[in-house]
């Protein structure tokens, strides 16, 4: 990439301040910066949400045995509410899946429709399925298809995990709603990870907006010990959580690659008692070098067999500002359609051959030749490098992005596989089907972020934590990561001290009407929206 003048940025960056259409603040001694755009996104979010609506179940008292005091107040909150837009904020741990299906058939019995949603496929096609909500569907499909969207008017849309919606989903899917005259429940945690793209409006309109919020503090996954370590780190109080932890004798102190064989053998044999483990690391990095560990004491004790190499690629994760520059591209990057682009399908891979000044040179499937205006179709397609997966028999396996086997079965972003068989083509069976050699959209499963494993439960937890993690280790990863376990939790470390450290440094984000300080910005025209978001 070239060379980019640090003070003609500057100039244009206050330039665009200037004309107000950057939106510039102090705050506390940093410098904060958003745009009228952003600033319009959340203000009508907060608006659309005071909406009123008539009770689902007005004066309705329950009564199921199976829910205790705080679980019935939420339910009774939901029934009888009169707000278009309704939560809950649920810690982890506290039973928000008995919640939610107790909620829903009372929704059911008084005549009432309810379309059960996440923001993450893995989340949608598996986990909420297994719970029994057989029809749960993700955020992008519902928004997606029209059928599906028509089908249900005056429905109740309820969004788990709502905490991982964008600014810019949660008003497409107020939009809808408004057209569908539907209401929405929120249930998430705040206090756990938020959306990869811009905005936290679950967080917004639980501390900003006139909605209702019903709260579960009690925790039921936990008992005793552990349950008042997970209490302290939902409250945010990281330090006395690690304290525990450590004065049980479950934080662990070991030098890199003694840590991580320490991993694997911990991991190993709990895997060997029959016990479901969950093995959490901060960053990819680090979860590489367990994986390396666990797969070399795997093979060690004939666990893992024959290998093959699986052509894979790797997402490079540009933003859309990067894959709309033509100096970020060189030789060999694959560029995947995520929408049908002129004579191209959405999922065809176009390889990088040249980048010019205002277009790449692309050769597709067939071997053509043709020129890519990566500038105006950045929205429009993910950008990846060709790599190799070494994969043996017994491999566990990650699929990255949505897809079908041969057979036509659902594969799931995030879900997990092992491998129990090869092709002679090179494809890989497991017992949900055979992956295709094309598919190329794997990496292995052994180690999850603790972004992957929110949501997720299990009998133990490992978690490989170092020093180097950085910013990647802060309270709000920790709370996510700890909580998953029914029975034990292990955490591995190289410096306890830098560790506990780094666990109390939590960056909260700001919204950008924070940032506006009670100032107004009236909405702005959608085409004058998308001119701002090119600049």
């Amino acid at each position: 990439m070239q060379d980019i003048d640090s003070e003609k940025l500057l100039a244009e960056f206050w330039r665009r301040v200037e004309a107000k259409e950057i939106v510039c603040r102090e705050v506390q001694g940093r410098l904060m910066v958003t745009t009228p755009e952003i600033v319009s996104e959340e203000a009508f979010i907060l608006d659309w949400a005071k909406q009123y609506a008539p009770a689902l179940a007005p004066r309705r008292t329950v009564t199921d045995s199976k829910l205790n005091a705080e679980q019935r107040q939420a339910v009774e909150h939901v029934l009888t509410t009169t707000s278009r837009v309704q939560g809950i904020i649920g810690r982890a741990g506290t039973g928000k899946t008995t919640l939610m299906t107790a909620t829903i058939a009372a929704i059911h019995s008084q005549g009432g429709q309810v379309i059960v949603m996440t923001p993450h496929s893995e989340h949608a096609y598996q986990r909420l399925r297994q719970d029994g909500f057989k029809d749960a569907v993700t955020v992008e499909a519902f928004l997606r298809k029209q059928t599906l969207r028509e089908e249900c008017t005056n429905a109740t849309l309820w969004i788990d995990e709502a905490g991982l919606l964008s600014n810019q989903s949660m008003r497409r899917l107020f939009e809808v709603a408004d057209e569908m005259n539907a209401r929405i429940v929120l249930a998430g945690d705040p206090r756990q990870h938020g959306p990869v793209d811009r905005g936290l409006p679950f967080k917004l309109l639980s501390e900003a907006g006139d909605v209702p919020f019903a709260t579960l503090k009690e925790i039921q996954r936990q008992r005793g010990h552990n349950r008042e370590i997970v209490e302290h780190l939902a409250s945010g109080d990281a330090a006395t959580g690690f304290k525990m932890l450590e004065a049980s004798g479950n934080i662990h102190e070991r030098n890199d690659e003694k840590r991580y064989q320490a991993i694997a053998k911990e991991y190993v044999q709990a895997v060997d008692a029959g016990k479901a483990v969950l093995l959490i690391s901060p960053t990819h990095d680090e979860g590489r070098k367990v994986t390396d560990a666990i797969r070399r004491r795997m093979k060690a004790a004939g666990k893992l067999g024959q290998e093959r190499a699986v052509p894979v690629l790797r997402k490079l994760n540009w933003s859309k500002a990067e894959r709309a520059d033509c100096r970020s591209y060189y030789p060999g990057i694959i560029l995947e359609l995520t929408h049908g682009i002129g004579g191209y399908e959405r999922g065809e891979r176009l390889e990088v051959v040249n980048a010019g000044k205002d277009s790449v040179a692309v050769r597709d499937t067939s071997g053509a030749l043709g020129a890519f205006n990566v500038a105006d179709l950045a929205g429009r397609f993910q950008t990846f490098e060709r790599d190799e997966l070494r994969v043996g028999l017994g491999e566990i396996i990650r699929i990255t992005k949505n897809g079908r086997t041969l057979e036509g079965r659902r594969l799931n972003n995030g879900s997990i596989h092992t491998v129990t068989d090869f092709t002679p083509y090179g494809e890989l069976k497991t017992k949900l089907g055979t992956i295709p050699r094309g598919y190329m959209h794997l990496a292995h499963g052994w180690v999850s972020t603790s972004f992957a494993s929110q949501g997720r439960t299990v009998q133990n937890v490992i978690i490989a934590q170092s020093s180097a993690s950085g910013r990647a280790s802060n309270a709000r990863q920790f709370y996510v990561s700890v909580p998953r376990e029914r029975e034990s939790i292990k955490v591995f470390t190289d410096n306890r001290a830098k560790l506990l450290e780094s666990l109390q440094a939590e960056e909260e984000g700001m919204a950008a009407v924070e940032l506006m300080a009670g100032k107004k910005w009236t909405p702005l025209p959608l085409n004058h929206a998308k001119e701002l978001q090119r600049a």
